[in-house]
Parts: structure tokens; sequence; C-alpha cells
């Protein structure tokens, strides 16, 4: 039996495409059911919408606090992330002479931070703490603050510290501060707008 060259490569082709597209069509699968395991930050912030509720359904519901659900943390709050407790002390707009903020306006968070385990716990902005506006995760602005918090925190110590972001303007922020020991441990703390200190 004779095969013509035109034939044999119309085979070769037809199978290199089946195999192509029976890996295309596997590694899809697999992407997404990474995907659906890893949550996302659209779906972290959709999450603390549900837990902690945004002002004003916070308020048509008067039973929330009775019920323990429903609770909002905000600026003043001190929070427990197993023997860290970090309290978000003040939000204010940080003008810097010259510098402009790419993306809308530096916001500042002030923190307490203190260590009431029996190890020493390294404490860093980067990836610990995060600022959404907007639902979108802001930058960290390299501009002068008041106080570093990136320092190794032994036990029984305390500091306070500022971090600035460099941030969209929005009707309300969410700042998540994850346990330097425990990554899936956050503090949640919510704010507004009118929230901001000038």
């Amino acid at each position: 039996m004779n095969i013509r060259p035109k034939t044999i490569f119309f085979i070769v082709t037809a199978a290199m495409f089946f195999v192509m597209m029976a890996g295309f069509l596997a590694s899809r699968n697999a992407n997404e059911e990474t995907a659906k395991e890893r949550p996302t930050h659209a779906a972290k912030v959709k999450e603390v919408r549900v837990s902690a509720k945004l002002p004003d359904e916070a308020e048509a519901d008067p039973d929330a606090k009775e019920k323990g659900k429903g609770k909002i943390y905000r600026i003043g709050d001190q929070q427990n992330l197993n023997g860290l407790t970090v309290k978000l002390l003040r939000v204010r707009e940080i003008i810097v002479g010259h510098i402009k903020a790419s993306r809308g306006k530096f916001i500042g968070l002030e923190f307490e931070i203190a260590n009431h385990g029996d190890r020493e716990v390294k404490i860093t902005p980067l990836p610990l703490l995060s600022l959404l506006a907007n639902d979108e995760k802001q930058d960290l602005a390299l501009i002068e603050t008041k106080g570093d918090i990136s320092r190794l925190l032994k036990p029984g110590e305390k500091m306070t510290g500022e971090v600035a972001f460099d941030s969209a303007v929005s009707d309300h922020y969410i700042v998540d501060f994850k346990n330097p020991l425990n990554e899936n441990i956050s503090a949640v703390w919510m704010f507004t707008e009118k929230d901001i200190k000038k």
C-alpha cells in the first residue's frame, strides 16, 4: 500500500492537533481546580463584608451585636492574633511636599502591636499587611511615616508605627493584618473615607 506524502502530512498534523488540544484541556481543568481551592482577594473582601457587614447593613440589624455576628472592627479597636495584639490607632492622609500619589492619596495606618507570646515575632508590612480600596489591593508607599513597624518583637515588647499606602479613593477601605506565625489568621478592620484624618 502506497501512502501519499500529503496524506501522511495530514495524519501527522491532525494527531499533533489532537495531542495539543488534549494537553490544553487538561491544563485548563487543573488551573480551574487550583483557582477553586485558592481564595482570591475579591473572595476575601466578600467574606469580610458578609461576616463584618458594611456600616449601613450593620445598623439595619440591631440584633447583630447580641448574636455575636456582624462585628465591625474600626479604628481604635484591638484584635488578638494568638499571643499578638494589634490595634489600629489612627488613619490619616499623608501629604508629601512635591511627591504626588499615583493612585489618589497617601494613607497612613498607625498600629500598636504587642507580643504576649513566649517567642520572638518578626513583623514586616510585606506580606503581612494589605489595604483594599474599591475591592483591590493597594500599593505600599515608601515615604516618611511616624515610625517603622518592621522589626523583631520580643516577648513582652510593644511598639507603635505607621505604614503608608498609595491608595485609590474609595467609600470604604479594608485593612488586613495577617498573623506572622500563621497567615491563615487575620485581623481585619474597616474604615470609610470620612474616617481619614487630614
